[in-house]
């Protein structure tokens, strides 16, 4: 699936089941992808950095795919105490660390998708 951030696209794997939810973007990097866009079921939901081999920035976005929260650069974690990241949304999307300041990505900001490969 691609997507629209700012005038960029970008090549989005999409996770819909509760297995790739739960997984994410552990023990991954971003090979043949430049973003991940999970489908939340509920309007508020926390996602951590357990077992994440590279930092991410974090989007929150409502129904209308506008960025309603962002957690930029949020590090690694290696253990079972991880910081949580919380807001609501209907969807998130993970980025590698740094991409929203590089590109001036900010709250208010509508993500533009394709959902024919949904």
């Amino acid at each position: 699936m691609k997507i629209i951030l700012n005038n960029k696209t970008l090549n989005t794997k999409v996770c819909k089941t509760p297995e790739e939810k739960m997984k994410g973007m552990q023990n991954k990097q971003f090979n043949g992808f430049d973003s991940m866009l999970f489908l939340l079921g509920s309007d508020h939901d926390c996602f951590w950095m357990k077992d994440c081999i590279i930092p991410l920035d974090i989007l929150f976005l409502d129904h209308k795919f506008n960025i309603v929260k962002i957690f930029p650069s949020c590090p690694i974690c290696n253990t079972d105490d991880c910081q949580r990241y919380c807001s609501d949304g209907n969807y998130v999307l993970e980025l590698p660390s740094g991409y929203c300041k590089k590109n001036n990505v900010k709250l208010g900001d509508k993500v533009i998708l394709s959902l024919q490969n949904l």
